[in-house]
This record gives structure tokens, C-alpha cells and sequence, in this order.
């Protein structure tokens, strides 16, 4: 079965771009200025997900769409029950 990150399109990408980047960094002389900026871009681009959403944008979402609405609610049961309680209605 093939890894997640290779399944993906983007996964499939990223890891062709550091196959690409790893022949570059090989062929060039150790040392040198670009075999060091090569080098420092393949890790920037390892370093990157390959999935825009993280679990930080689903925590937003759930707290922005899934939690105001909970929240009304309960302040309407609530005020039924303090209305209940005190007999106003």
C-alpha cells in the first residue's frame, strides 16, 4: 500500500521536486555558494505540507461555525429554565 503523501497529487510533486533538487545538489560542487542554496531550498521545500488544511484551520472552523451556534442554543434553554423557575410564564 503506498504512503498517503505519495498517493496525493501533491505529495506525488513535492517528491519529484526533491528527487530534481537532490541530482542538482549532487552535481554541483560541494562548498560552493549555489550547491548551498540548493541545499537550503531542498529542505525548505521538504519542510513544507502537503495539504493546505491543518489541524489548526479545522480548530478555527470548529470554533467559528460549530460553537457560536451551541452557544445559543444553550442561552436559549437557559433563559426557558430561569423563566420556568421564576414562574414568568
Amino acid at each position: 500500500m503506498m504512503p498517503v503523501e505519495e498517493a496525493s497529487a501533491g505529495g506525488a510533486a513535492k517528491s519529484i521536486e526533491l528527487d530534481r533538487l537532490s541530482e542538482l545538489a549532487n552535481a554541483l560542487e560541494q562548498g560552493s555558494d549555489r550547491s548551498m542554496l540548493v541545499s537550503l531550498y531542498r529542505r525548505q521545500v521538504a519542510a513544507t505540507p502537503e495539504w493546505p488544511a491543518s489541524a489548526g484551520a479545522a480548530s478555527r472552523v470548529l470554533f467559528y461555525v460549530v460553537i457560536p451556534p451551541l452557544a445559543w442554543v444553550a442561552a436559549a434553554l437557559v433563559q426557558d429554565l430561569v423563566s420556568n423557575v421564576l414562574g414568568l410564564r
